[in-house]
């Protein structure tokens, strides 16, 4: 994979290719990847789920049917009719789901399939970004076989990108500052001072080269307010979450621990973390 990254970053390199061109590319192919996941999953997802619903709805009423024959207790139950037994009877089960938490299972398993366009690519961007959350998942012998060579491809084309956005981004973060220090300067520095740094152009360049330099206490409190920003963002579509969860979940995901103690059920919340992690750890210094 290596020499396909540096493969890739020479023809980059040597064409000068535009900055928004590797961009467009990484889109197009995770537009393409998710027409191939969703050609091969999608229909045998759907198959799956479908029989998965009928055998769950049998065995709900073959249960149903033999706590009917069991002898009732409740003489108010025994006289009363057919319909309000059965009703009794599948509330029963149903609660014994829901405490044993089967009932997410059932959902996740009889829902609609995940495989739709925002789906599948969903599943494309964790695939070179490398998170992978573990959700969906490829069924198929063709859907795993071309995850291989989606990721062989596609993690070189991603770390392009994000080498030039984590450049773009170290040069404006380091004007941005340069300017803040030089309106400070301006305004703190007497005509004198100006006069004496004249003679001394050396020292005054290696120490304005300095206070320019990002520094790296900034970074950090911008990366920390950043993953606390992230985690308000997940506690808007993530209700069953707290804030401390939503922090943890974020700071695993760009990480790339993959612990999994919790699970995106709102795709959008993830497709914003798929896009909010950087695997290349770029600085700012």
């Amino acid at each position: 994979m290596f020499p396909l990254y540096q493969s890739l970053k020479w023809i980059y390199q040597k064409f000068r290719v535009s900055a928004w061109l590797p961009f467009v590319a990484l889109v197009s192919y995770t537009v393409l990847g998710a027409f191939l996941f969703k050609f091969f999953e999608m229909e045998n997802d759907q198959r799956s789920r479908e029989g998965y619903r009928n055998r769950t709805s049998y065995a709900m009423n073959q249960v149903v049917e033999r706590m009917l024959e069991v002898r009732c207790h409740d003489l108010t139950l025994r006289s009363a009719d057919k319909a309000y037994q059965i009703k009794h009877a599948r509330d029963a089960l149903l609660w014994f789901l829901d405490h044993l938490n089967l009932t997410e299972v059932l959902t996740e398993r009889t829902d609609d399939t995940p495989w739709t366009w925002l789906g599948s690519m969903f599943y494309a961007g964790q695939l070179y970004t490398t998170i992978g959350y573990g959700y969906p998942i490829t069924q198929t012998v063709a859907g795993r076989v071309t995850s291989i060579f989606y990721i062989l491809f596609g993690i070189p084309i991603f770390l392009i990108i994000l080498k030039d956005i984590g450049r773009l981004m170290s040069r404006g973060c380091r004007k941005l500052y340069k300017r803040l220090g030089d309106s400070q300067r301006k305004i703190a520095q007497s005509p004198s001072i100006r006069t004496v740094s004249q003679y001394f152009p050396n020292k005054t360049n290696t120490r304005r080269h300095a206070e320019n330099t990002f520094p790296i206490p900034i970074a950090l409190a911008m990366l920390f307010l950043w993953i606390l920003f992230s985690a308000g963002l997940f506690c808007l579509w993530e209700r069953e979450w707290g804030y401390l969860t939503s922090v943890y979940f974020f700071f695993v995901s760009i990480r790339h621990d993959d612990l999994q103690l919790s699970s995106d059920s709102h795709r959008l919340s993830a497709v914003i973390d798929v896009l909010q992690s950087d695997p290349g750890g770029q600085r700012f210094v």
